[in-house]
């Protein structure tokens, strides 16, 4: 044998007896690298990917609350920036193009636990712009805000008090998810 096979044979045997160790750092550093390796194929949603997905939401009890198939337009985001509830942008990471998921989110994956104290109580002269806009300041109403869609819970003569929780917060969320595209 040449020594340079020889010095190729001795590397490649320290390298499997070090990643054959059950203890130490040399096991966590290879599982370090095989995923840095999966999450460079560019195959396959990683954070900062720019992705196309279509979509369906529906409560455990089937009712659907929103769908990109219904509007004939997959929904664009960035994965991993946030732009997402946490469990919907964990749950596309590693999808590839073609690849359909069903995602179930517990509330805190979603839109959080729902919270009894999250009201405000404003004047009546506070929303005055909603009612000349048309919008009926009752009970039940919903109100489209900057802050997201807020349900009026309570009304008297001067004050209105609003649900401040997300609409769907204190839910599980179902999502059957299609990766449509990664944008290059």
């Amino acid at each position: 044998m040449k020594a340079h096979t020889k010095y190729i044979l001795v590397l490649m045997s320290i390298v499997l007896l070090a990643s054959c160790g059950s203890q130490g750092t040399t096991s966590e550093t290879n599982i370090s690298k095989t995923t840095n390796l999966e999450i460079n194929n560019e195959n396959m949603v990683q954070t900062g990917s720019k992705v196309a997905v279509h979509y369906t939401g529906t409560l455990t009890d089937g009712t659907k609350f929103d769908s990109s198939l219904d509007r004939g337009t997959p929904l664009e985001f960035t994965a991993g920036t946030g732009q997402m509830i946490p469990g919907f942008d964990a749950g596309v990471m590693g999808m590839e193009v073609g690849d359909k998921k069903t995602l179930t989110l517990a509330p805190a994956q979603a839109y959080g636990e729902y919270d009894e104290s999250r009201t405000e109580t404003v004047t009546r002269e506070n929303l005055a712009s909603f009612e000349a806009a048309g919008f009926k300041l009752e009970v039940g109403e919903k109100i489209p805000t900057q802050f997201g869609t807020l349900k009026i819970t309570s009304v008297d003569e001067e004050n209105i008090t609003l649900d401040l929780n997300h609409e769907l917060a204190g839910k599980t969320l179902i999502f059957d998810v299609e990766l449509v595209e990664i944008k290059k």
